[in-house]
């Protein structure tokens, strides 16, 4: 199985939450299924894996998936503007598709924080 072959399937491993016993061994804490941001998916890759990735391959594997969707955005680092940034939230199409029944692939879709849940953007024509 190729790197990038593999990546895709841990990162959709642990967006499902199914953590794998070393994974846990090496420090990525079990979790339920549901979104995670691209720092917590970096670091627990990187953590668990002996070869890791960077931000841009990451980035670029998450964005191109068809099985992966992206649910939102949120601001992290200081107070100041000028160190604000935003990084991405990503879900899989199942965790999707379970809490938004009639989603369809380029529907914009967003993750609550304070709830923890998915909601769609609906577009008036």
């Amino acid at each position: 199985m190729g790197g990038t072959v593999r990546l895709r399937k841990h990162l959709i491993d642990y967006l499902n939450g199914n953590i794998c016993n070393n994974w846990v061994e090496k420090g990525v804490r079990p979790r339920a299924a549901g979104p995670a941001n691209t720092r917590e998916l970096l670091y627990a890759y990187n953590r668990a894996t002996r070869h890791g990735t960077n931000t841009n391959q990451l980035g670029n594997i998450l964005s191109k998936d068809p099985n992966i969707v992206k649910v939102g955005t949120i601001r992290v680092g200081r107070n100041d503007y000028s160190s604000n940034y935003e990084i991405c939230i990503w879900a899989t199409q199942e965790y999707v598709e379970m809490q938004i029944p009639d989603f369809e692939r380029g529907d914009i879709v967003f993750f609550d924080e304070e709830t923890k849940t998915l909601d769609r953007l609906v577009r008036e024509c």
